[in-house]
């Protein structure tokens, strides 16, 4: 049997990445994040969370927390 890689739903991926279920939709819906539907389910392999770590993922994810308006208040200017 091959090694095909730990295999996440979206409840698991939203913990890892410490980021609500509904973020990770956001990411899959807009391409940012690679998914694969199984039946009425989403499954992320453990790589493609890396790479979209590794692809600029800040940039990303700043435009979906701000899409979905969940985007947190910039602290000002420290004195």
């Amino acid at each position: 049997m091959t090694d095909v890689g730990i295999i996440l739903d979206i409840r698991e991926t939203a913990a890892f990445l410490r980021i609500s279920e509904k973020t990770v939709r956001l990411l899959i819906q807009r391409g940012e994040l690679r998914a694969s539907r199984v039946g009425c389910c989403w499954r992320i392999r453990r790589r493609e969370i890396e790479a979209y770590l590794e692809s600029g993922a800040n940039v990303a994810l700043d435009d979906c927390l701000d899409a979905a308006g969940l985007k947190p208040a910039r602290a000002g200017p420290r004195d």
